[in-house]
């Protein structure tokens, strides 16, 4: 790994790579979510905006595991990283606090742990890449989403980053997704990376309630909750519509 310091910013790429940002910390809110990928996996909080228990597979420089632990006091997360050197960089460069009562930061393999913690969790969080930018067969098979699916709790929901796979390799990706879950809706990113919001049962919500939900969440997280909150509305319809 190495740490490049520029114009407010501190990167974490891999040697031999200028393209790949594995994360990205803004020195004036070293808490704040940069990365917009993050910030659309983050939008599931539209839905579960006070998430119990909270499952983070992929540590990167910690930007999420940081923004849950000092925005979401009431949430307790675990985040699973495979690579006990990417733990000793997050936390010596980038920040990240100590383990305690709301954060643990476990070094294993995440799709090893899903498994083996059934009904444990609210929320999943999945953005486990290699240091090639891969995503592994055991964080993108039908069995790693058959065990997040047992790990979830009732109305559990999952975000899933997707980056660097062709478009016909994320359609077929969603239809394996959907013989699973009952709803799965895609967030763009850029033009190589989308979010997949990921839901454990089809969700009933009354959608003029989660449209002011949003934009009160908007004024404590500012993550384009409010414009995500009238997207998922339209696509909930279309669902409900396909359904009937």
């Amino acid at each position: 790994y190495r740490i490049v310091d520029e114009n407010g910013y501190r990167k974490l790429m891999i040697q031999g790579d200028d393209n790949v940002h594995l994360s990205t910390m803004q020195f004036a809110a070293p808490d704040a979510l940069v990365s917009p990928y993050t910030k659309n996996m983050m939008k599931l909080l539209v839905f579960k905006p006070q998430p119990e228990e909270m499952v983070l597979i992929g540590l990167g420089g910690g930007q999420q595991a940081k923004f849950v632990h000092r925005r979401m006091p009431d949430t307790r997360l675990v985040a699973v990283e495979i690579d006990p050197a990417m733990v000793r960089v997050a936390r010596a460069y980038f920040g990240v606090p100590p383990d305690d009562e709301r954060l643990s930061v476990l070094v294993g393999e995440g799709g090893t742990y899903i498994r083996s913690h059934p009904y444990s969790c609210d929320v999943i969080l999945s953005d486990g890449y290699d240091q090639k930018s891969v995503l592994p067969e055991s964080l993108s098979g039908e069995d790693f989403y058959h065990a997040c699916h047992r790990a979830l709790r009732a109305e559990g929901i999952m975000a899933v980053n997707l980056y660097r796979k062709e478009r016909p390799w994320c359609d077929a990706h969603m239809s394996m997704l959907t013989q699973i879950f009952p709803m799965v809706m895609a967030i763009n990113t850029n033009f190589d990376q989308i979010v997949l919001i990921v839901f454990k049962e089809l969700p009933e919500f009354d959608l003029s309630a989660l449209a002011e939900r949003a934009e009160r969440l908007e004024q404590c997280f500012g993550l384009g909750l409010a414009d995500f909150a009238r997207e998922f509305t339209e696509a909930y319809a279309k669902k409900i519509a396909t359904e009937t």
